[in-house]
């Protein structure tokens, strides 16, 4: 696999771009500008997330190398699977 030393930081790249220029050709970049556009990013936080969600439980994967989403192989079996082992149930504040 081949991980390049730098990775390219971009901002104000159009889905499309973002597609074609890096999805498509397994290039991985950084956008240095996405976050701030949600709505997410200005207006959660601690106290916002304890009074909208408050005891609530959230599921929680866990596996074994915590990559979730990637291929695992396994012992005696020769296709790679998806690398989600467990899921519990935890309080997000407790």
């Amino acid at each position: 696999m081949y991980v390049p030393t730098n990775v390219e930081r971009v901002s104000n790249i159009t889905p499309i771009e973002f597609l074609r220029d890096y999805v498509s050709k397994n290039i991985p970049v950084i956008i240095t500008d996405i976050v701030c556009k949600w709505d997410a990013y200005k207006k959660w936080d601690i106290e916002y997330l304890r009074n909208t969600i408050g005891n609530s439980q959230v599921t929680v994967s866990q596996t074994p190398n915590g990559r979730a989403d990637a291929p695992l192989s396994l012992k005696n079996n020769p296709y790679p699977i998806l690398g989600i082992v467990k899921y519990s149930k935890r309080n997000i504040f407790h």
